[in-house]
């Protein structure tokens, strides 16, 4: 019998001491563009949650704590915007890619900063490949054709 196989592109990544993985797969072509808007997304609403706390000015009343009515408003306003990080983030990675890499807990954006910053060799890989293929069937390439 035949067989027919083609390179779905997709690089597998342990990411827990489980040995759960996550898929990366470079050949769909909507996959960086969803990660380009994610990382987008994360840059603007990271800027987003530091203006509004520097506007909140919490160093008001240091002694109310956890309990100040602008540090719970705050907190709201993080947690949503982490929500929706831990929501994205699963939709670009797969299902439950979240629980996965950070367990059960909405990732704060210094977990979901080194996650994204722990892949950048992948795509840093995939980026030569693709610059190599390039190359290869480049108009000025000399040689047989």
């Amino acid at each position: 019998m035949n067989k027919l196989r083609v390179n779905t592109g997709k690089v597998v990544i342990e990411v827990n001491d489980q040995g759960e993985t996550i898929e990366l797969n470079f050949e769909d072509q909507e996959f960086p563009v969803k990660v380009a808007k994610l990382i987008e997304n994360f840059e603007d609403k990271k800027a987003e949650l530091e203006t509004i706390y520097n506007t909140l000015d919490l160093s008001d009343d240091i002694t109310a704590g956890v309990l100040d009515p602008k540090v719970v408003k705050f907190s709201e306003i993080s947690l949503d915007a982490h929500k929706y990080f831990k929501e994205k983030i699963d939709n670009v990675f797969g299902k439950e890619t979240c629980r996965k890499v950070f367990g059960d807990i909405v990732p704060s954006m210094e977990h979901i900063s080194s996650f994204i910053e722990q892949l950048t060799p992948y795509f840093d890989e995939h980026k030569k490949s693709v610059q190599a293929k390039f190359d290869k069937y480049n108009a000025g390439r000399v040689g047989n054709v």
